[in-house]
């Protein structure tokens, strides 16, 4: 199955992947305390090991938000939690526990507990740092902005050179972003230790904004577009089982110094290939 929401219609949608239909729709709002009556939504999550389970976050159709509730199946519970400012995204993402979600805002970072209620909030960790949508992966938190946070106590872990939609890949020890600049939007792998650049691919014909990264299987990501594209990029290219065939040569011109003269030292490294070396890393103690 797949969720996916419809702002047109104001509804969560649960497809059927194999008959490609819709399985169960259902409307996400009612009328507020101020008389509007339409509400959709802006950010949900399958609550983990919980199929039945979603939690959202909600707008009604004049951009405010309106509060971020959990739904079984198309039955609300009935505690809700409401935002404090009411005209920026709210994004939402578990972590460690299927019992806990977060949602990051402008300034600051929502834990937040399901119970058989409802969502109940718990406790606010303010800081500017925070506010981009967040993926949970291998113990750690990934934002849209190229940060990684320590989910014990949110702590900025590091930054990635990049920023823009994130695939975490704790398997593979790899992180993926899709950036655009421009009309250009490339493809990006970096080492998910050492923040180092892996690789990157420069994507042709995209039309409009991303939408939505998602990964598809080993080495194969698709994304949307806002200018009705769908891309699948292939990147078993990337990485090959090829080996590296590096060499270092030393040189010492003269041979033999004088005391007091001078001493051209040269160290060369050479990769014969045919794989590209990275994160190399040479020492040399001078006598």
């Amino acid at each position: 199955y797949w969720r996916d929401w419809s702002s047109d219609v104001c509804s969560s949608d649960l497809v059927n992947l194999n008959s490609q239909a819709v399985d169960l729709r259902f409307a996400v709002g009612g009328v507020n305390q101020y008389g509007q009556s339409v509400n959709y939504v802006e950010d949900m999550k399958v609550q983990p090991g919980h199929p039945h389970t979603l939690v959202a976050t909600t707008k009604q159709a004049g951009g405010y938000d309106e509060y971020m509730a959990v739904y079984d199946d198309s039955i609300q519970r009935s505690n809700v939690v409401s935002p404090n400012y009411y005209v920026r995204t709210y994004h939402l993402a578990f972590a460690n526990s299927p019992d806990y979600f977060y949602i990051t805002k402008p300034n600051g970072i929502w834990i937040n507990s399901i119970t058989p209620a409802g969502a109940t909030f718990l406790q606010e960790i303010a800081g500017s740092q925070y506010g981009s949508d967040m993926v949970f992966a291998g113990g750690y938190l990934y934002t849209t902005a190229g940060q990684i946070f320590n989910t014990n106590d949110f702590s900025l872990l590091g930054s990635f050179s990049v920023n823009g939609p994130v695939i975490p890949d704790p398997l593979q020890k790899r992180v993926y972003f899709l950036t655009q600049n421009g009309a250009l939007t490339t493809f990006c792998a970096f080492d998910q230790a050492t923040l180092r650049s892996l690789a990157s691919l420069n994507l042709p014909n995209v039309s409009g904004q991303i939408a939505s990264f998602v990964s598809c299987a080993s080495n194969r990501f698709a994304f949307r577009t806002t200018g009705g594209q769908v891309c699948l990029v292939d990147t078993s290219f990337f990485f090959t089982n090829s080996i590296s065939d590096l060499s270092v040569s030393m040189t010492a011109s003269p041979l033999q110094p004088m005391l007091g003269s001078n001493l051209l030292y040269s160290i060369t490294v050479s990769n014969r290939g045919p794989a590209t070396s990275r994160g190399v890393i040479l020492t040399n103690q001078i006598p």
